[in-house]
Order: C-alpha cells, then sequence, then structure tokens
C-alpha cells in the first residue's frame, strides 16, 4: 500500500518527468519597497499542462530575501481571480491577478464588476472575506515591452477591506490597486503592476508593489498560442487549436505520468486506486 506522502511525491515527479505541457511564458518581475527602492528582481515561467496545472519556475533574487522555488497548482478557474505564486513552505509570494481574458468581447461596453476571487484561503490577507473588489476597463492602448509594441486590453482592479480585529491591522495589506495589461489578440496577461498598501487610513503608503511583464519572444511554448484561456464566464483550463475551451470535470479521471487520479469537487487530485 503506498503511503499518501508517498503518492503526492510521485505526482510531482512524474509531472514533472512525464506531464504532457501545453504552452509556457515567461516573465520578468521586479519588487519594490518605499521609496521606489528595488528589493527582488528576476522571472518566472509558468508552464501549462493540458492536464489541468500550472506549474510556475520562479527565481527573483533581493539581497534580503528571495523566491528561488517551483510549484505546481490548478489551472485557476473562470473569471476574475486573485492568487499567489508562491514556494510550497511559505505563506506569501508573487500576487498575480487574472492570467487571461476574453479578448473577444467589446470592452467599451464592459461594465463595472466586482465579481472577484481570492484563491489562497490560507493567505493572510487575502482569505478576509471583507475584501470588496471593482474591475473595470480603462481603455484600448498600445505598449511596448522589450522593443515590441503589443495591442492591449487596459483593465484596472482596486480592492479594500475593513481595518480593525480580524480583518486589516496596521502592516497588512488592506488596499490594492492592479493595472493589468491583455493581449488584444489572445487575451493573455502581458503586463501587471500590482500595489499592495496598508490599512486605511494609512493606504497613502504602498508596501509593496510588484511589476511583471511577458518576455517577448518566449511565449507559446511546446504547444504554440496562447495558453489556456481563463475568461469571464468561460470555461477552465485547455484553450485547444480550435479555441474551444474544456475542463476536468468532477469525478473525471486525468492521467499524469501513467498514475490515475479522480477530480475531486474542488479540483483537487486524488489517486484512483
Amino acid at each position: 500500500m503506498i503511503s499518501t506522502k508517498l503518492k503526492k511525491i510521485l505526482l510531482i515527479t512524474s509531472f514533472f518527468v512525464y506531464g504532457h505541457l501545453y504552452s509556457s511564458e515567461k516573465y520578468s518581475f521586479t519588487e519594490y519597497e518605499l521609496p521606489n527602492n528595488v528589493v527582488k528582481k528576476g522571472g518566472f515561467e509558468l508552464t501549462y499542462s493540458e492536464d489541468g496545472f500550472l506549474e510556475a519556475d520562479v527565481k527573483a533574487v533581493g539581497d534580503q530575501s528571495s523566491y528561488i522555488f517551483k510549484s505546481i497548482l490548478n489551472i485557476p478557474p473562470a473569471g476574475f481571480n486573485i492568487f499567489d505564486l508562491k514556494d510550497p513552505n511559505q505563506v506569501m509570494g508573487i500576487s498575480l491577478f487574472t492570467l487571461s481574458i476574453d479578448p473577444s468581447i467589446d470592452y467599451k461596453s464592459f461594465k463595472k464588476t466586482r465579481a472577484v476571487e481570492t484563491l489562497d484561503r490560507t493567505h493572510p490577507y487575502f482569505k478576509d472575506q471583507n475584501w470588496n473588489f471593482a474591475v473595470s476597463f480603462k481603455g484600448y492602448e498600445q505598449i511596448t515591452l522589450s522593443g515590441n509594441d503589443f495591442n492591449t486590453i487596459h483593465l484596472y482592479t482596486n480592492g479594500d477591506r475593513a481595518t480593525g480585529p480580524e480583518h486589516c491591522m496596521y502592516g497588512g495589506y488592506g488596499v490594492i490597486d492592479i493595472d493589468s495589461w491583455y493581449s488584444k489578440e489572445t487575451g493573455k496577461l502581458l503586463k501587471q503592476v500590482f500595489i499592495k498598501r496598508n490599512c486605511r487610513p494609512y493606504d497613502y503608503k504602498y508596501l509593496v508593489k510588484e511589476v511583471l511583464e511577458l518576455v517577448p519572444g518566449n511565449a507559446g511554448g511546446s504547444g504554440g498560442g496562447s495558453p489556456p484561456g481563463i475568461a469571464p464566464g468561460a470555461g477552465t483550463v485547455g484553450q485547444g487549436n480550435k479555441g474551444e475551451v474544456t475542463k476536468p470535470k468532477k469525478g473525471s479521471v486525468v492521467n499524469v505520468g501513467g498514475i490515475k487520479y479522480i477530480v475531486g469537487e474542488d479540483g483537487s487530485l486524488k489517486p484512483s486506486d
């Protein structure tokens, strides 16, 4: 009988060795603290799997602390969401907002929405269900990354939560501002500026500013094209060559490195044996 711990090790090992890769994206990453000091610099690669996983390979180095790790998580669900790329032994890491949107939407008619899900229920700040969010369309813009011009969809997200016990205490994240630019052609994330501020009324001080940019010429990976669609109202995972959207269904069986797993209600995997 294989122990649960050993099965988890086999899952991770088999994914790295045998997992079927769909595409990968590389991003540069810079983290700032007041007064606009660079505290970490480097990048990360996100590799998508047709089996429904997202592999993160992160290396961002700083004088005081660094992010150097590899992790595997389920590809985020449909809709607007916030989650961290983090070392499995840490509670926080690099915060991301919605990796992909639906580029076919007429965003000039896009109405402000408050439907944003915080995915990490163990995050010391984003696990608070008191957060209020608002996502709005800022415009169609052209940006330049590493000398390459991109036509983009610019979305702005603001979030805040109450100050007080069980909510935001001084030194924690109480207000966030996120500017995200997505490809007008593919909908994938090209650039993001994620600012984390102190609790109100001290939110004029930002605690962390994280800036990521797609590294042109390294996108597409083995599958070519954009990563799996994660668009508001769409399904999760697996935007194939014909643009169809699929997702592993509850109770379905997925094969990772020759080992079969059953998809649970929360998207987690359990050995089928």
